[in-house]
């Protein structure tokens, strides 16, 4: 569906100039995708004044260009076939009222944890502890990982 990074950016960004509202200084959607499964989850976020941290719900999928979930993907796609390309599985897309934007990537192990689970024979974390680790912050950096315990019974595969 897209063949280069920059359209992928410009239907991204103007995805997001769609439906900002009237008055707003930044926007941002967060996404985790689910490499094994292709889905991608979606977080889309604006503050209306830089001097608040008033965080209000954006409304992407009210936009006539939703492709979010094939643009993602597709981005995936063209930076894996890189060499250079670090891995991600999480990615930040910031855009700014006068069109300027910011794109951030990471690599989070506990997301690509929750992703191999299969629905049907694994045991999930509870969900407060699943939309953590879905969200761009993640656990934080103390926090319990009982999956990474190689002594607990809990969240282990057959």
């Amino acid at each position: 569906m897209f063949s280069t990074a920059e359209e992928i950016y410009n239907h991204v960004g103007g995805a997001i100039l769609e439906v900002a509202p009237e008055q707003w200084c930044v926007a941002w959607v967060d996404i985790a995708m689910n490499l094994s499964t292709r889905a991608v989850y979606f977080h889309d976020r604006y503050l209306v004044d830089a001097n608040s941290d008033d965080v209000k719900d954006l409304d992407i999928y009210s936009s006539d260009n939703i492709e979010l979930d094939d643009a993602f993907s597709d981005l995936f796609d063209l930076m894996s076939s890189k060499e250079q390309s670090k891995p991600w599985n999480k990615a930040r897309f910031i855009v700014h009222p006068d069109g300027d934007f910011e794109i951030e990537f990471k690599w989070d192990e506990d997301w690509a944890w929750l992703s191999s689970l299969d629905p049907h024979k694994d045991i999930y974390p509870d969900g407060d502890t699943v939309r953590t680790i879905r969200s761009w912050d993640g656990l934080g950096e103390n926090a319990y990982r009982p999956w990474f315990d190689p002594d607990s019974a809990m969240f282990k595969k057959d």
